[in-house]
């Protein structure tokens, strides 16, 4: 059920009535900042009466178009802040002061701040109502910030809410953390469901899960506080590996300096791709999060620093609410050498040879089992007949020969404790004749190499990378089965860009395949900056603009896109969109420095072109980007357009206050603020409260207005500078009333 509060003991007081329930709560993942407070529900509905929760002042009005909206903030004779957002109005008293300030400097937005002694508020004082000014649905934003400015937690710093639900788990991840190993679904992360006892705050893995190279753990996870209510962020999760505490997080306080490290402390790749917010248990490179805290050289990541890591390992993860509810999940995993643990060696075309690369026996192994395949693709296990046991660890494989001889041998190893691996892939037809291909990917700062043959069973073939200044590295490729294949590649230290990319078939001299790319290399503590001119846009970053070593790169886009006839050019894609800047990209276009109305867009995740404020000088058009995707110039030669306007022309109303609205659409550029609308009444300002997300315009006359004609005067511009004046006249009629 919702939480019913009227009010808490203590030194502060719920700024709503009744029941209390969250849609958002503290630290989630907002793109580049933490959300800084909880979003409490009000029903799709504005107009909840808010209360002040503590005696103070009001410190600050802001009011604007975007962000918070109609924002308040109160202070209290201990220096916090409370700040409340999305408002719809404030309360008549306060509503006063803002609108005696409008009127007196024609404007809408304004950010002013109050001393001690100018506006008191006392505890459980009506101060505003809800609504869905700024961005989102209606609903209240309300936050507690320490003196010094620091966003709180408000449900561990007075604001706590009735919560009996521990937090959730639906998956558990493992993510690669060296720079060449992928798992066998050919991927660099792979997850699993784990199973949930009666309790429904246990969580297990039914067997373990075996890894070969050093690793950092995720969890797809959420905490409700009521049954089937809104996914909310955790508050505290502590991962333990042999019983030792290899990190931490708590989400208690943080600092504005710190609110870009919300693209660290969730898994950003998930976050953009998938809009799904992983935990990553470990500290990855570049993340200075006060929250966070591990005791290892690689802040959570499990390294392998000798044998002494090899073999079974127990970890567990609590999971807490700011209610201290938990939740944990428990399981197992088994450290593997990096490299294959048995080899093949043909006697003859049906006789093979496996042998234990180590020595003495891995630990742990319960069963070798082969099995063999032919052109139709069936696995199937190799009777024991064909296998000869001899010292131990090595076995003799006896093949038919003719058309019984398998293609492919694989060998699959079975732990005692249930986990499987799948050693190697043994080729022992190769098809000569073969149809490669093979594609990239950009994630984790590194390159994915996905390679797949027409045929069934293949020898895997080699990926070579080519360096603009002629360097050139071959990388190991790993069987995903007999067909499918993959490879990473993470360099760290070499600056120059990458060029070519080069398929071989296994022992071929010359490539099968040539890709020709243009990737990027950002080294975190390169000194100079680095550009690269290509066609008509020029990319310039520095070691700082990334959190640790990334190639990424520029693609000129083929197919169209929404207002296509308004681009101007080619259009280019920052790739990948899902790594995270811990700087800005300068990127310029060649284009008419003096047209005012073409300008540098970003492509948003709804399809929409957004647009950039840019600089322009010597035939270029500059903007700074804190994100990668897809830019393109574009050129904005429509006025806004204003619709349905209330009162209609011609038409008579019958109150002396009658409520001016409109629709104002504007497909490209935007409006920016207060000054790209302007309303007159008779000549007399008005104030034009605008939504851009429901493109509704309305205003008041500030006082009565007589019977009879009245003219009225939109005036709408964007920020292209394209500019359209509508003029309209109404009549009143209070007699008839």
């Amino acid at each position: 059920m919702i939480s019913a509060v009227g009010g808490l003991a203590g030194e502060y007081e719920m700024p709503v009535k009744g029941r209390i329930d969250l849609s958002s709560n503290f630290c989630e993942f907002r793109p580049a900042h933490f959300h800084g407070g909880i979003d409490i529900r009000t029903g799709g509905k504005e107009g909840r009466k808010i209360y002040s929760p503590v005696d103070g002042y009001v410190w600050r009005i802001k009011y604007s178009y975007t962000g918070y909206g109609k924002g308040l903030y109160l202070k209290d004779s201990d220096g916090r802040i409370f700040v409340f957002g999305h408002l719809s109005q404030l309360s008549d008293r306060l509503e006063k002061i803002v609108k005696d300030y409008q009127y007196q400097n024609e404007v809408y937005s304004f950010d002013n701040l109050y001393g001690p002694d100018s506006i008191t508020v006392a505890k459980g004082e009506l101060i505003a109502y809800s609504g869905q000014s700024g961005f989102g649905a209606p609903h209240i934003h309300f936050e507690i910030r320490d003196a010094d400015n620091r966003p709180l937690n408000p449900l561990t710093n007075g604001f706590a809410v009735p919560d009996e639900v521990p937090p959730e788990v639906e998956k558990i991840g493992f993510i690669y953390a060296d720079t060449c190993s992928v798992f066998p679904n050919g991927d660099r992360r792979y997850s699993l469901r784990p199973d949930r006892d009666r309790s429904g705050n246990v969580y297990t893995l039914a067997e373990p899960v075996a890894l070969d190279a050093s690793f950092g753990i995720s969890l797809l996870a959420w905490d409700r506080i009521r049954p089937r209510g809104p996914r909310l962020n955790i508050y505290k999760a502590a991962l333990y590996i042999d019983d030792y505490l290899y990190y931490e997080v708590v989400y208690e306080s943080y600092d504005y300096a710190e609110t870009r490290m919300v693209d660290l402390n969730f898994d950003y790749f998930h976050a953009v791709k998938d809009k799904d917010y992983w935990y990553p248990l470990f500290i990855d490179e570049g993340m200075n999060f006060s929250g966070n805290n591990s005791l290892y050289s690689r802040g959570g990541i499990f390294e392998i620093d000798g044998p002494i890591d090899y073999g079974m390992h127990h970890a567990r993860v609590e999971l807490f609410d700011a209610a201290d509810n938990k939740a944990e999940i428990k399981f197992d995993f088994i450290m593997l050498p990096p490299d294959n643990l048995f080899s093949a060696i043909w006697v003859n075309d049906t006789t093979c040879y496996v042998e234990s690369n180590r020595e003495p026996d891995y630990p742990d192994i319960a069963e070798i089992v082969f099995r063999e395949a032919t052109g139709k693709g069936r696995w199937r296990e190799i009777p024991p007949g064909r296998v000869d046991t001899k010292f131990g660890r090595s076995y003799q494989l006896n093949l038919p020969s003719g058309r019984a001889m398998p293609e492919v041998i694989k060998i699959d190893i079975i732990g005692e404790s249930g986990w499987i691996k799948t050693d190697q892939y043994v080729i022992v037809k190769n098809n000569p004749e073969i149809n490669l291909s093979f594609k990239y990917s950009l994630i984790d700062g590194g390159i994915l190499f996905e390679m797949s043959s027409n045929r069934r069973a293949v020898l895997p073939p080699e990926i070579e990378i080519v360096y603009d200044d002629g360097y050139s590295v071959r990388i190991p490729v790993r069987a995903i089965d007999v067909s499918r294949f993959a490879a990473f590649y993470k360099e760290s230290r070499i600056q120059s860009r990458i060029v070519r990319f080069d398929l071989f078939n296994s022992g071929d001299e010359f490539p099968y395949d040539i890709k020709n790319v243009n990737i990027l290399h950002a080294v975190p503590n390169m000194i100079d900056e680095s550009r690269l001119d290509y066609d008509n846009i020029q990319v310039a970053f520095r070691g700082d603009s990334f959190y640790s070593s990334s190639f990424f790169e520029v693609k000129r886009e083929a197919g169209s896109f929404r207002e296509q006839q308004s681009i101007v050019g080619n259009v280019y894609t920052l790739y990948p969109e899902t790594i995270p800047l811990a700087g800005e990209l300068r990127l310029s276009f060649k284009g008419d420095d003096s047209e005012r109305r073409l300008g540098v867009y970003r492509l948003n995740d709804k399809g929409r072109w957004v647009w950039r404020e840019s600089v322009r000088s010597r035939g270029m058009i500059t903007v700074n980007s804190h994100l990668m995707g897809t830019f393109a110039l574009l050129k904005d030669t429509e006025s806004p357009r204003v619709k349905k306007i209330y009162p209609p022309d011609g038409k008579t109303v019958f109150t002396a206050r009658p409520e001016i609205r409109c629709e104002i659409t504007e497909n490209l550029s935007g409006i920016e603020n207060h000054e790209n609308i302007q309303v007159y009444l008779d000549g007399v300002w008005l104030i034009p409260e605008y939504d851009p997300e429901t493109e509704l315009m309305k205003t008041c006359p500030p006082e009565k207005i007589a019977d009879g004609r009245h003219n009225l005067k939109i005036i709408v511009s964007d920020r292209a500078g394209n500019s359209g004046t509508v003029q309209t006249h109404f009549f009143v009629n209070t007699k008839k009333n």
